[in-house]
């Protein structure tokens, strides 16, 4: 006799998981992607307390900085929307093309569960940020962004590029990461719509920290902990992470620090950076305008 919850599982779940996790465990894994080793490189009651306490201090990090923050992107030169250009708005629908393909990529091989690790989504924002009007809620979303690129950037320095065995897979990965570390975030930033000079600070960065260290706690780690998928290491370490065999399990609290020092870093470079671009900018224009006249 036919049993709905049988046809449910049969018809329904049982796709569904095959498509998402269904060809992470294989016999030839990178043992980075998860399994049992992985999950049981530390306890869950492990997991849970730090995340518990994360949570708590990024919570309150939140509330003392989100309110500053918006004051600062609703002054009177920030409350002017512009449009994307065709620039960005062909960029911005290459950005989400390219999270597309890599969803059917992962579906049709059995990992779609990847899609939700951080430099997906980043590409997904930007993507979004490049098509939207710059309203107060974009800013803040370009503030983050902005923020938080020393992560695609480790994936650039760091590439973990096992398991992706489909035809143009690999090159789909540099073009994504490159799109995502460096293209769309110098395209937004020259585009007169969101950057300005208080974009990078300590304090923009701390809140764009926290707010990717919760998705990582609030997201990320149930999803691992309920599949033993090691999404963005939240399981266990990575193996090409100089400072794991140091710190072992304790990397799952110690890498909120490190990665930030490393991306204050790496951030206040690319405000360095930006700042040459904004002159350079300005130099050729005054130039060019000096010979129109």
């Amino acid at each position: 006799m036919f049993s709905i919850s049988e046809g449910l599982q049969n018809y329904l779940i049982n796709p569904i998981i095959k498509r998402f996790i269904g060809g992470v465990f294989t016999d030839n894994q990178d043992p980075d992607n998860g399994g049992h080793e992985c999950a049981h490189f530390m306890t869950f009651k492990f997991r849970l307390g730090i995340s518990f306490v994360a949570i708590i201090i990024y919570y309150l990090i939140y509330r003392s900085t989100i309110k500053k923050l918006q004051k600062e992107l609703t002054t009177e030169e920030a409350k002017i929307v512009t449009q994307p250009s065709l620039l960005e708005l062909i960029l911005g629908y290459f950005s989400i093309g390219l999270f597309i393909i890599n969803c059917i990529y992962k579906m049709n091989s059995g990992q779609l569960i990847f899609i939700m690790n951080p430099c997906h989504m980043i590409s997904l924002v930007e993507g979004y940020l490049l098509i939207s009007p710059n309203g107060l809620t974009q800013r803040t979303v370009y503030t983050v962004l902005m923020n938080t690129l020393f992560s695609p950037w480790i994936a650039l320095f760091f590439p973990v590029t096992a398991g992706l065995d489909a035809p143009f897979e690999v090159p789909l990965f540099w073009i994504e990461h490159f799109n995502c570390a460096l293209i769309s975030p110098l395209v937004l930033s020259m585009a007169h719509r969101y950057y300005n000079k208080s974009t990078i600070s300590l304090r923009n960065h701390l809140f764009s920290h926290i707010l990717f260290g919760a998705y990582q706690r609030v997201v990320l780690f149930p999803l691992s902990q309920l599949s033993h998928v090691n999404l963005n290491f939240t399981l266990c370490g990575a193996s090409v992470d100089p400072f794991l065999s140091f710190f072992g399990r304790w990397y799952y609290i110690v890498s909120d620090f490190y990665i930030f020092a490393g991306g204050e870093v790496f951030h206040r470079l690319v405000k360095i950076i930006l700042s040459l671009f904004k002159k350079i900018e300005a130099f050729i224009m005054g130039h060019t305008h000096g010979k129109g006249e």
